[in-house]
């Protein structure tokens, strides 16, 4: 045998032994080197047997260098675990885990981004017509669409999608929504613009995250809202947001970025819409987080605007 076939087969034979349970003889256009190299492994352990369904996201392989394949393209299969990694993904600054998963029959495979996973398997459709999909209206404008403060407010207050917004605003009467803020609430905790400019102190400026309970609160859509609304409160005291706190903050200008995720019936040409307030520019494959509050004292807001722009 030719020392070049010998290569192979031992290339054929490594790959085969990885975690990855899908062909690896794929189109070259679903390898991205760019996106192996952007991985850092921290860990990979064993873990024992949980079962999911998803349809968002992708699967990938073990250093996400090979994208198998849309979850969309399996919405009926039910994954279990077997293994989860943690990854440093270098040009972002952040970790993500992701979670080895098979479907029951053993025909598929791979790693998919935990945040993806809704715990359980396929829910059964029940009622008198179980293929009609929710096709709920998608608001004529959201955080990234709105051209002031004002159109993201007026879509807060009437737009059913935003209902769990409009309500976290009334947590904090007589503030002042703010577009700019919102788009940075999200990142607020890794950014330091307002940090080098010297006007991040806890006494004008408060940030609130769920952080890694925001999986944990997304299963809860399906709750009647006062229950949801009561344990973030108990979130929030805990950050010192109590509700004295709160009703001192009237004229602070507020960042709102808290909406849950849009129903998966709702879809464009391209991508599933899973997030109505997602930067169109983010990787459409990582879920940023969208619970998310950010309030700023008015002798601060104005070092804000100078750094970040007025987009009132």
């Amino acid at each position: 045998m030719r020392w070049s076939s010998v290569a192979l087969v031992l290339s054929v034979a490594i790959l085969s032994s990885l975690w990855g349970t899908e062909q690896v003889g794929l189109a070259s256009s679903q390898y991205s080197a760019q996106r192996a190299n952007s991985i850092k492994l921290v860990w990979r352990r064993r873990m024992g047997k949980h079962v999911f369904h998803t349809v968002k996201g992708a699967r990938y392989s073990q250093h996400l260098g090979v994208r198998y394949s849309e979850n969309s393209d399996l919405p009926d299969v039910t994954w279990v675990t077997d293994a989860h990694e943690k990854l440093y993904r270098k040009a972002k600054g952040s970790a993500a885990i992701y979670y080895h998963v098979k479907s029951v029959d053993g025909q598929h495979g791979g790693w998919i981004w935990r945040g993806y996973l809704t715990a359980g398997a396929v829910p059964v459709q029940t009622g008198p017509d179980p293929e009609r999909p929710r096709t709920p209206k998608m608001p004529p404008v959201t955080l990234y669409t709105a051209k002031n403060s004002a159109a993201y407010a007026r879509a807060i207050q009437t737009e059913p999608a935003y209902q769990l917004s409009k309500s976290v605003w009334q947590l904090f009467p007589g503030t002042k929504l703010n577009l700019g803020l919102s788009r940075l609430a999200v990142d607020f905790p890794s950014d330091n613009g307002l940090r080098d400019k010297g006007i991040l102190d806890k006494q004008h400026i408060s940030h609130f995250d769920l952080g890694n309970e925001w999986t944990a609160f997304q299963n809860t859509r399906n709750q009647p809202l006062t229950k949801r609304l009561a344990w973030l409160e108990k979130r929030l005291a805990q950050h010192g947001l109590t509700t004295a706190k709160r009703q001192n903050l009237q004229g602070w200008s507020i960042g709102l970025d808290f909406v849950d995720d849009f129903p998966e019936a709702a879809t464009t040409d391209e991508d599933e819409l899973h997030n109505i307030n997602q930067e169109p520019h983010r990787d459409h494959d990582e879920h940023p987080l969208h619970y998310a509050v950010v309030l700023i004292s008015p002798e601060r807001l104005h070092s804000f605007q100078a750094a970040y722009g007025d987009q009132q």
